[in-house]
């Protein structure tokens, strides 16, 4: 299977570009959309973010806006908190590109935002 990495800023046409690639049996794995996922989602990691960061759990998952304005008054915290989820991102990557390969797909893109 071809791995193909896109990167860069907000608004630069990752997905876009990626998009492209699905007629041509790519799969698209987003990094944006599986930290959203894991925000709402995966309870061992949101209740590590609510240890670093109190407050930021609310009904269950990530209240992104407390932990938005958290970082926004102490931006030295984003390594904290990318430190939490950066591992856990890495290893939803992987079991999606397994998935992939299982299902016979060409390649996959990865659109992972800087």
């Amino acid at each position: 299977m071809l791995l193909v990495g896109i990167t860069g800023s907000i608004g630069m046409g990752k997905s876009t570009t990626a998009s492209m690639f699905k007629p041509h049996n790519f799969a698209v794995y987003n990094a944006d959309d599986t930290v959203h996922y894991i925000y709402e989602n995966d309870e061992s990691i949101i209740n590590k973010i609510e240890e670093s960061f109190p407050g930021a759990k609310e009904n269950g998952k990530v209240n992104r806006m407390v932990l938005r304005e958290e970082l926004k008054k102490n931006p030295s915290r984003f390594r904290e908190l990318e430190s939490i989820i950066h591992p856990v991102t890495r290893q939803y990557q992987i079991t999606y590109i397994k998935k992939m390969i299982e299902n016979g797909h060409s390649g996959c893109i990865l659109d992972i935002p800087l």
